[in-house]
């Protein structure tokens, strides 16, 4: 089935609609922290910190944004 212009734009408003989340970049950063983390423990109690520190920034910051969503909408 081939979509047309109208068609595309119907599906994109029923995509909002279902209360899909918004495009975020805290989960590429947590996944830098879990990166960074392990490579801490391997390599050294700096680079550990250093991805302890990130994982949990990013965390909060996922959690807030979701929980900011929930409250708009």
């Amino acid at each position: 089935m081939k979509l047309d212009r109208g068609d595309a734009a119907h599906a994109g408003a029923d995509a909002s609609s279902h209360g899909l989340p918004r495009p975020t970049t805290w989960p590429v950063a947590m996944a830098g922290g879990i990166t960074l983390t392990g490579w801490g423990i391997i390599a050294s109690p700096v680079m550990l910190v250093a991805g302890v520190v990130l994982f949990a920034v990013s965390l909060g910051g996922w959690i807030g944004e979701v929980r900011h969503d929930r409250h708009e909408g």
